[in-house]
């Protein structure tokens, strides 16, 4: 997997055949990469199913309660 870096413009003003430094090491991204292939958030995920499902439902339910006095509203007109 490639990742594109930001580069200092300034160096390929000239005409010199230079290396470009990236500013910012992609080391961070290749740390996230390493723990989403090799750790069990997946499965950890998978064990907390029901309550996922629950935050999604009160989720919904919210909305619901946020949008029924426009729809109430739009239907009593």
């Amino acid at each position: 997997m490639k990742t594109l870096t930001y580069t200092d413009a300034r160096h390929m003003i000239n005409r010199e055949q230079d290396f470009i430094q990236p500013l910012k090491s992609a080391t961070l991204i290749r740390r996230f990469q390493s723990y989403i292939e090799t750790s069990d958030w997946d499965e950890q995920i998978i064990h907390k199913e029901h309550l996922f499902n629950r935050i999604c439902l009160i989720g919904v339910i919210m909305s619901g309660l946020a949008i029924s006095p426009f729809l109430i509203a739009a239907l009593l007109k």
